[in-house]
């Protein structure tokens, strides 16, 4: 077995990391693709094909090097941080929220990074293909096995986000009306019957608080 071909080398190790990248990004915009279905069905489903592409991208590179490949995976990733921050700063041009920046968040954040070490690691390998041929060293072994641990450690983070979001989500959703006041609060302002309009505010206050707790016991 030649040294080029040996996973004890250093550019293996290399490539390991960039499709431990490309898994984890991929992962997370899987995660976060049933979200984006309900919102936008567009959204959600270039969300899904991104990670399967991705998740594509690091199965192949795990198992061998194309320049091909890694140039696609380069740019392509390139694609998804640009649009990316342009949805986080004029916003995406389509869908109910068309040109309304979104906020930023860990998860994305963690995502756009994976994305980034997979454009500089894979523009790098592509760029100097005779680069790492050397036998891999137990200390450069250590620093590509912690960096393996820090994505996987990122990607778990990010994946569970939605999860979590979710929970919190159900666990205040009975609580998301304002609370009504303890009695009616006359304004002087009278509705098409006659009747004061803060009385009407309340009993409909009421009316709504019941209904979601008689929602909630039975959900």
């Amino acid at each position: 077995m030649s040294t080029a071909n040996s996973p004890l080398v250093t550019r293996s190790a290399a490539r390991l990391l960039l499709a431990g990248a490309a898994v984890g990004a991929g992962a997370i915009h899987l995660a976060f693709g049933p979200e984006h279905l309900q919102e936008y069905l567009p959204l959600g489903i270039g969300f899904l094909a991104a990670g399967v592409l991705q998740i594509l991208l690091g199965l192949y590179l795990a198992i061998r090097e194309s320049r091909r490949v890694l140039l696609g995976g380069a740019l392509f990733s390139i694609a998804f941080v640009g649009v990316y921050l342009m949805s986080r700063t004029v916003g995406l041009p389509l869908g109910p929220d068309a040109f309304h920046p979104e906020g930023f968040a860990a998860a994305d954040l963690l995502c756009c990074a994976l994305e980034l070490v997979v454009i500089v690691g894979a523009l790098l390998l592509v760029r100097r293909p005779g680069a790492l041929r050397a036998p891999l060293g137990l200390r450069v072994a250590g620093v590509f096995a912690g960096s393996l641990l820090l994505v996987s450690g990122a990607t778990t983070y990010a994946v569970a986000a939605p999860a979590a979001e979710h929970a919190h989500e159900h666990a205040t959703g009975h609580d998301s009306h304002p609370a009504c006041p303890a009695a009616p609060v006359l304004t002087g302002v009278q509705d098409a019957r006659g009747v004061d309009t803060g009385v009407t505010a309340y009993f409909s206050c009421k009316l709504l608080h019941e209904h979601d707790g008689h929602t909630g016991a039975h959900s």
